[in-house]
């Protein structure tokens, strides 16, 4: 057996878990009637913040693109993140980046390996976001102590990482000449994943790229509440935060395509919290992912129809490195 078929038996062996777990804890004729007192205005409100957020997600990946694609463009990086999304829907662990990484390169022309680092770049500033979201919930609302007590590992962990980073970007490489082509060759191809982390030392990028990272946790938080709205669920303020951190620590430890179960499962433990009952809590989060990532994969596949999105062609075709 492969280990590409024994990674997808596993990731099908969780996912049918996950499901498991919620059929078990859910009523579905409850669910149904939930769904029938649903204010819809609301849902199309959260899913038009959610395509407001792509677009914000956008501008902060083409801030941090510039040292290695000057005059990149804005739908690069959007038709990038849409691409981003449809193979996350079809792969597990994020596995979506690699596609988002492939459009991106296509469309500016530049090497793929300069064009991973500003994703992972991209990567490390949302989960920053992340970071300092939890680190301000954590002593304002009723999360699990084990939360909690993960919250100073993650604040540490990050800075170990970017410390790296920078490091990493801040290193001289000694000459090469007398090196085999295939060592320079390997060399050159370092040289340029290490340009996609050039916005570190760029403050008038990184600055205006972690404010756009601030705009959009925010926007994330106005999405969750503007669906708490659908539902008729009068909660308290910091609910849409202890929600994001719950769901978003769910879906990292627990890895499924398109984060389906994972994220409902994290969600009914989020809104338990605040004892909001499991089926309600389902419903809710059904409509939440549905509505996170419907609107994006249509767009997205709508692109592709039109030739807009290379997505099809990154298997017959090799991005230059």
């Amino acid at each position: 057996m492969t280990s590409l078929k024994a990674g997808r038996i596993a990731t099908l062996a969780v996912s049918v878990a996950v499901l498991a777990v919620l059929v078990w804890r859910v009523d579905p004729r409850r669910v149904s009637r939930d769904f029938e007192g649903v204010r819809w205005g609301w849902v199309i409100a959260t899913a038009l913040l959610n395509l407001a957020n792509t677009g914000i997600e956008a501008v902060r990946w083409c801030l941090l693109a510039k040292p290695v694609a000057p005059d990149v463009r804005l739908r690069s990086t959007f038709n990038g993140l849409l691409a981003g999304t449809l193979g996350n829907v079809l792969l597990p662990f994020k596995l979506g980046d690699g596609a988002r990484a492939y459009v991106f390169a296509e469309a500016e022309g530049i090497p793929f390996a300069a064009t991973i680092s500003t994703v992972v770049l991209d990567r490390m500033l949302d989960m920053a976001g992340f970071v300092v979201l939890a680190a301000l919930t954590a002593p304002v609302a009723p999360l699990p102590s084990r939360v909690v007590h993960m919250v100073p590992r993650a604040v540490a962990g990050l800075g170990i990482v970017i410390a790296l980073l920078f490091a990493l970007t801040r290193s001289r490489r000694r000459s090469d000449l007398a090196a085999a082509p295939r060592t320079r060759r390997v060399l050159a191809h370092v040289d340029r994943f290490r340009a996609g982390f050039s916005a570190l030392h760029t403050g008038h990028l990184l600055v205006p790229a972690i404010g756009v990272a601030a705009l959009s946790w925010t926007v994330k938080m106005s999405l969750v509440w503007t669906m708490f709205q659908a539902f008729d669920l009068s909660l308290p303020f910091v609910a849409p935060a202890v929600l994001l951190v719950g769901v978003n620590l769910g879906i990292a430890v627990v890895g499924t395509p398109g984060n389906v179960g994972s994220f409902e499962l994290a969600s009914i433990g989020g809104l338990a919290l605040f004892g909001v009952a499991d089926d309600v809590a389902f419903s809710f989060a059904a409509a939440l992912h549905v509505t996170e990532v419907l609107p994006v994969v249509v767009l997205g596949l709508v692109m592709m129809w039109t030739g807009r999105l290379p997505l099809q062609r990154a298997s017959g075709k090799r991005a230059r490195i």
